[in-house]
């Protein structure tokens, strides 16, 4: 059921064309939270019957989804999407291999243009998530870079 707060024309007419409320936003936010959680514990790799994969595959394209996921939402117009991906690419970064100089340098420029898109964000919760998260990946990433170095 969409719930429709008139706050002015445009604001009612983006939610409904998004068919978001902001509980919706804050489910949004909340399911990246589980993907990002998910990944980091290694859940994404399991098959259907509750067993791992041994030979790496589903481990791949769990990493593949969440890398295209983190990639995908910056570019997208709904700041609400920039706070998924930025927990999704943290989550991403903490799971990387060590020794892969070209993905630390991706992840790099994924982070430069979330916090390039930080500036737009107008909502001050958002902003202040986002903001912990980049803090947060950039560690990680110092961390995988100083990996790569030794």
């Amino acid at each position: 059921m969409l719930v429709c707060l008139v706050l002015s024309p445009d604001r009612e007419l983006c939610r409904c064309k998004f068919g978001r409320t902001p509980s919706g936003f804050q489910d949004h936010i909340q399911w990246a939270r589980i993907h990002a959680a998910a990944l980091e514990l290694g859940m994404l790799n399991m098959e259907h019957s509750g067993h791992a994969d041994d030979s790496g595959y589903s481990y791949a394209m769990s990493r593949a989804f969440s890398e295209m996921t983190a990639r995908d939402a910056v570019w997208e117009e709904d700041e609400v999407e920039w706070v998924a991906g930025i927990y999704v690419l943290r989550a991403v970064i903490r799971t990387a291999m060590q020794g892969d100089q070209r993905k630390r340098d991706e992840y790099g420029e994924l982070l430069a243009t979330y916090e390039s898109r930080l500036k737009e964000i107008r909502d001050e919760n958002r902003q202040t998530m986002v903001a912990e998260a980049l803090m947060s990946a950039k560690e990680d990433l110092a961390q995988l870079d100083g990996m790569l170095h030794n």
